[in-house]
């Protein structure tokens, strides 16, 4: 009787914490393309920290890494040819140095400013001009070195730090859920996920200090990890399809989609989010995600934000062959998917 194998990657990265642009001065390259947005990259005098390379930045990152931007960091850096990226920002600024990678080949170094995890990640998504977010995944994405800043944590707008850490503990249930083997991304999924909650509702009332930057990193990364390692499911499938569609930021999509995907998975998987819901220690994972995405003034669907109403159908029919669903722990059938997508909207 043959029995099934279980493969368990850990993909080689370097962590630095601390000083950002202490760990900067230390990079060997000698042709350094900065990739961010116009903040971020305004966050060092990348020249003076790199006396001894040739310095190009590319500042024009925007949400999901649309189609056009990517053209355009891509133009420069087939004619400024690096041997390092330094995406600085967040998860759209890492994502943009991964798509570029595809083109020009150099190591990444990540510098998180926001949450999402996606430093961790050996996968990208850029938003294409015909409204799908779209993406490709291999070991040459996985940025080299991260470098967690936790004072580049201090400047980032309340509700910027609640939607990106709304989305990490999202992370967090889905890796948790998935059923995909890996018992170290497990794990960390169950720690970062019984950690953010706290950590949220601090970072919303408390000024962010070095220990508490410092924890909320450790949380992100735990979180990005574990999505490495496991997957996704239904409730990142409809964030990137609705964000696709309608630009809205990640963060934001998580917000108001978390509570309304654990419902569906609560009806056609309820031992995997039961089992989920132990792991983290909350009773009720779909009224505890309603209560605290209300306590962080996040909002609750499209509506609230002056979102068009857009037709679902097409929006459906991207989620019933989103490549997420793979993972995801029950059968999404196409009457609840057309639920979720109204919900997401106006629910």
């Amino acid at each position: 009787m043959s029995r099934s194998i279980t493969k368990m990657h850990f993909p080689s990265q370097m962590i630095i914490a601390g000083d950002f642009r202490q760990a900067v001065q230390a990079l060997p390259g000698k042709r350094i393309l900065i990739i961010g947005s116009d903040r971020s990259c305004a966050l060092a005098n990348w020249q003076a920290l790199l006396p001894a390379a040739q310095v190009e930045v590319f500042n024009g990152s925007l949400p999901h890494s649309p189609e056009d931007v990517l053209i355009k960091a891509t133009d420069l850096a087939e004619s400024f040819d690096p041997d390092t990226y330094i995406a600085i920002g967040s998860g759209s600024a890492i994502d943009l140095a991964k798509a570029v990678v595809d083109a020009k080949p150099a190591e990444i170094v990540a510098i998180p400013t926001s949450l999402g995890g996606g430093e961790m990640t050996n996968v990208y998504g850029t938003r294409m001009q015909r409204g799908t977010k779209e993406g490709k995944g291999g070991l040459k994405y996985l940025p080299a070195k991260v470098f967690y800043d936790p004072a580049l944590l201090a400047s980032l707008p309340k509700l910027e730090m609640a939607a990106s850490g709304i989305n990490s503990f999202a992370h967090c249930i889905e890796a948790f859920y998935s059923t995909r083997s890996h018992w170290f991304g497990k794990a960390a999924a169950a720690q970062a996920g019984r950690m953010w909650p706290e950590l949220l509702l601090a970072a919303k009332d408390s000024p962010i200090d070095e220990t508490l930057g410092q924890r909320l990193f450790e949380a992100a990364s735990l979180a990005g990890f574990a999505i490495n390692t496991c997957g996704l499911g239904l409730h990142h499938a409809v964030c990137h399809v609705v964000g696709g569609a309608t630009g809205v930021t990640h963060g934001v999509i998580n917000a108001i989609a978390l509570p309304k995907s654990l419902k569906i998975n609560r009806e056609i998987a309820p031992e995997a989010l039961r089992a989920a819901e132990i792991a983290l220690g909350i009773d009720d994972l779909v009224a505890f995600s309603e209560r605290l995405v209300a306590q962080l003034e996040l909002p609750k669907n499209l509506k609230a934000l002056s979102i068009p109403n857009t037709p679902l159908e097409p929006l459906v029919d991207a989620l019933m062959g989103a490549h997420h669903l793979k993972f995801n722990p029950g059968t999404l059938d196409r009457v609840r998917a057309q639920r979720l997508m109204t919900e997401v909207f106006s629910g």
